[in-house]
């Protein structure tokens, strides 16, 4: 998977971001640092380098101009599909020969991983 990322040219930080942006359109660039879990900064920062690279642009918000919506240009969304694609790939790779139990199973304790992984670090 870091193979085709690279391809794409985007970094694995970048990846949430396309992810939120595909979901929700214009969200401010504090909604998406909270939804990434990223400081504010951080945020402006990798906005930047994806905004120099096509991926995003930033409008100003109609409901308040001091501050801007994110959204995904045509490119981004193209991106998103991508690796919307290659996930699927990987995961009936990954999932091959489980049964529809074993399957349910294997998400059933992903999610208890990811919760136990959201509680830890929200405690810290």
């Amino acid at each position: 998977m870091s193979e085709l990322v690279k391809r794409l040219e985007i970094s694995p930080r970048q990846i949430p971001i396309l992810k939120h942006l595909y979901r929700s359109t214009d969200l401010s660039q504090r909604q998406l640092a909270e939804k990434v879990g990223v400081s504010p900064t951080s945020i402006t920062l990798m906005l930047r380098k994806m905004e120099d690279k096509g991926l995003v642009e930033k409008k100003t918000m109609p409901t308040d101009r001091r501050f801007f919506a994110v959204s995904l240009t045509e490119k981004g969304k193209t991106i998103v599909e991508q690796l919307k694609s290659m996930r699927k790939n990987i995961d009936g790779i990954t999932i091959s020969g489980f049964t529809k139990e074993e399957r349910a199973h294997l998400q059933s304790l992903l999610r208890s991983v990811r919760n136990n992984l959201q509680e830890k670090t929200s405690a810290e």
